[in-house]
């Protein structure tokens, strides 16, 4: 694997992962004080 195979397919594929691990991370801060009632 060289630096030249940096594909856009891989930006994505990190943005992607990136995304998800945020927006699970904000949906358990908000449900988790809903759920402690």
């Amino acid at each position: 694997m060289t630096e030249e195979e940096h594909s856009p397919a891989a930006l994505r594929v990190a943005f992607w992962s990136w995304t998800a691990i945020i927006s699970v991370g904000l949906a358990v801060m908000i449900i988790l004080p809903l759920a402690g009632r």
